[in-house]
């Protein structure tokens, strides 16, 4: 049980963290979002 408590600990870690760097880059991504459009088309 403490190695399945370890995992989910890390887990929601790991996904606040995603949360938080998503946060972070999210203005880059809407700037690089028009640029990849402009890329493809």
């Amino acid at each position: 049980m403490e190695y399945v408590n370890i995992y989910i600990c890390n887990s929601q870690m790991l996904i606040s963290l995603a949360i938080t760097f998503m946060n972070l880059f999210q203005p880059s991504y809407d700037v690089r979002k028009p640029r990849m459009n402009l890329r493809n088309s």
